[in-house]
């Protein structure tokens, strides 16, 4: 019988130590999941190690028997989930030190992140992350380098050919040494002559040149492109050393899952030498059962009696596979890297990551002093929910009993009579069969009900309200009663909040490191930068260096919010109200009256011209004018045809500014956006032609919205007039 490996020996000998504690935690998920998804009349079989549905037990004593469904825990987690992700803020790079270098990297760097964050769709992500902390305390983020993206780079195959050319060299006259022909004295030491005379001399070098087909055409590799991924995983899949609390000082951890056979045995053919991989089809039930549970935040999730037959056919091809990552203990450590797949190691390298550090993200909701596993809210709510589903039992089960007061619960039911009967009613016990049965009463109506309340409050003060429902604070208008509904709300999430942005951070700088170390080829970025606006910029791993010499090049990763939860419709009509009754808001600015617009959602003057309208033709000129079209003389052209290049045109558009101008457009707004654009690094490396033709065009708006300000003084002061009682000169003419 051959040896087993002692590298195997060692990982088996982690998971069989590690079990029963492992199956401790693996039962309080698969329990509070079960009840997200209404199952919570269940029960554990301790045979199969899991989770039954007990509303049988209950039948056979009596079909009827009731088994409420009140889900606090489902609802108050949706409300989390949902409210939280509403006003998830994206996050965004800076620069901690006063350097140019950093800026510029930090600029590129938050280009980057922006585009992954929307290509590996981390918003769904987040959500993803946020139900397995609610339900299951936490999970773990994987960010890799991902070479299978579907994109290459076609590179030419060179081959050496070794040819004689004849170099230039300058001889020296006296001792005939042939030196580069850069010097000016000859560089032996005994001559140090400058008498060098040049010339050509024959020398024999080594130089690429392209390999070419029978056709003379040269041939290229393609070379796969690597960009960043990331993906969520959960507790189900990871074996951690328990005896640290924090991911960075794990000494070892174990992921354990199941793979293709096929895709196994093909990638890794070379070390297998035609070799075929062995299966144990109950390891590979118990790790399919750990892994499939990781598509359950988006997706339901069904634990029923059928569940291995179905799934032993699909697993008749896969393979447990296994990875065990040992972190290098000192300098001269590399660390190890082992991966099984079925009884075979088909890799057995150094350490992954070169730095000696673990780069898994790790997300909780609560930590746990003394456990790496974090808490849930499942956890807090869970049992209370439980009580109430038992109340409510126990207030519909005692009303049948008065009425049929001949049911009994029979010994060996599996239900404690506590349970069966409940606090209320009268509750019945046969000493003797020849005797009658002893009525003992039970608590009244008034005390259950309170108690139910008392359970009802303990779970709203561990979570929080939802504000579109329920009651709201007296002597508010709704705006603010809703406002304060969310920052309460929001006070009781604030560490959850936190927990998962640490842990973000973390993953957006796995992100942008991957980036920076594996993207060596110029990639194309379509973005919305500032105020909306699209850039397209070119970049590779090297733009995202900042400060040599500085941590992490000087650049930090930010997600800031004031609150986890979204401000109100209603709280921000609310605002502009206040600001209008104590004079902070002017209603006869045009730019004031246009946000006033967007806020309310009216269209300004029933034009369906909107502020959100003017506001991208406002962008949209910035971005004509960067691509050279000089917007000022085509609109003059277009509205009045003429040059204003010319001195025609030029006194044309003294005598009416609006030529050179769009037609119809709020010349507010306008000044506002085209202002705002000049103060931009951008407009500071465009070609000076082109800053000069965006400061004519924002000088043009500006003299426009000076004309508007002067006019409406003077219609203002005429008002005034007429109410004193002066003649309307309007009329009089």
């Amino acid at each position: 019988m051959e040896k087993k490996p002692e590298i195997l020996s060692v990982i088996e000998d982690i998971e069989h130590a590690l079990e029963d504690q492992f199956e401790e935690q693996r039962i309080s998920w698969d329990r509070n999941i079960l009840k997200d998804k209404n199952q919570h009349w269940i029960g554990y079989n301790t045979n199969d190690k899991r989770w039954y549905n007990n509303k049988s037990m209950y039948a056979r004593i009596d079909p009827h028997y009731p088994t409420p469904q009140t889900n606090v825990l489902s609802d108050k987690a949706q409300t989390i989930r949902a409210s939280m992700m509403k006003a998830w803020p994206s996050p965004y790079v800076t620069h901690r030190i006063k350097s140019e270098r950093a800026k510029r990297a930090s600029r590129s760097a938050d280009i980057v992140l922006k585009h992954y964050e929307e290509v590996l769709k981390m918003k769904r992500k987040t959500s993803d992350i946020l139900g397995w902390c609610l339900f299951a305390g936490g999970c773990i983020g994987i960010p890799y380098a991902n070479n299978d993206t579907g994109k290459f780079l076609p590179v030419p195959l060179m081959d050496m050919e070794t040819v004689v050319e004849n170099v230039d060299v300058k001889v020296c006259s006296l001792c005939g040494t042939a030196n580069p022909p850069e010097v000016q004295q000859c560089q032996n030491e005994t001559c140090q002559s400058t008498s060098l005379i040049p010339e050509k001399v024959p020398k024999t070098i080594e130089r690429p040149v392209p390999r070419l087909d029978k056709t003379g055409n040269p041939l290229y590799d393609d070379i796969p492109l690597i960009e960043p991924g990331f993906v969520v995983s959960s507790y189900y899949e990871w074996l951690f050393d328990p005896f640290c609390e924090e991911i960075e000082d794990m000494r070892w951890i174990i992921r354990r899952r199941i793979a293709d056979r096929e895709t196994v045995e093909k990638e890794y053919k070379d070390v297998l030498e035609g070799k075929k991989l062995d299966s144990d089809s109950n390891m590979s039930d118990k790790y399919w059962y750990l892994q499939r549970i990781n598509s359950w935040p988006s997706s339901g999730v069904r634990f029923n009696q059928y569940e291995g037959e179905f799934s032993r056919y699909f697993l008749k091809d896969s393979i447990p596979f296994r990875e065990y990552l040992q972190r290098p203990k000192g300098k001269d450590d590399k660390g190890r890297y082992v991966i099984v797949a079925g009884s075979e190691i088909v890799h057995d390298g150094a350490f992954p990551w070169e730095d000696g550090k673990w780069h898994y993200c790790h997300f909780r909701y609560r930590k746990s002093p003394g456990s790496f596993y974090g808490i849930s809210l499942a956890d807090d709510i869970g049992p209370l929910n439980d009580i109430i589903n038992r109340i409510d039992q126990q207030i519909i089960w005692n009303r049948h009993v008065f009425v049929n007061t001949k049911i009994l619960n029979p010994s060996g039911s599996g239900i404690a009579n506590s349970e069966f009967y409940g606090k209320l009613g009268t509750v019945m016990t046969l000493r003797d069969v020849t005797q009658k049965p002893e009525y003992l009463q039970g608590s009244a109506l008034s005390g259950v009900m309170e108690e139910r309340n008392v359970r009802m409050k303990d779970m709203e003060s561990l979570s929080v309200s939802d504000p579109t429902g329920g009651k709201m604070p007296q002597g508010r208008v709704a705006a603010a009663a809703i406002e304060m509904v969310l920052e309460q709300s929001a006070v009781k999430l604030s560490q959850f909040a936190f927990n998962v942005s640490d842990g973000l951070k973390e993953a957006y700088k796995e992100i942008l490191r991957i980036f920076r170390t594996d993207v060596v080829t110029p990639m194309k970025f379509t973005v919305i930068g500032e105020s909306d606006e699209r850039e397209i910029e070119t970049l590779k791993g090297e733009d995202l260096e900042g400060e040599e010499g500085i941590e992490g090049g000087g650049l930090d990763i930010r997600i800031d919010f004031d609150s986890v939860f979204p401000a109100s419709r209603a709280a921000m009509k609310q605002v502009i109200v206040e600001l209008l009754q104590y004079h902070a808001f002017n209603p006869q600015d045009p730019f004031h009256q246009s946000i006033m617009y967007k806020i309310f959602g009216f269209d300004k003057e029933g034009m369906n011209m909107s502020f959100d309208a003017q506001e991208s033709a406002a962008k949209r000129e910035n971005m004509d004018l960067e691509e050279g079209k000089d917007i000022s003389k085509i609109y003059a052209m277009e509205n009045a045809g003429v040059d204003i290049g010319t001195p025609e045109g030029g006194q044309a558009l003294q005598q009416n500014i609006s030529i050179a101008l769009r037609q119809g457009e709020d010349s507010s707004i306008h000044y506002a956006i085209h202002r705002q654009d000049l103060q931009r690094e951008k407009f500071d490396k465009l070609d000076p032609k082109l800053k000069a033709m965006k400061i004519r065009h924002f000088k043009i708006t500006e003299a426009k919205v000076q004309q508007e300000a002067m006019m409406r003084m003077q219609q203002q002061a005429q008002m005034a007039q007429q109410l004193k009682g002066a003649p309307d000169m309007n009329k009089m003419q």
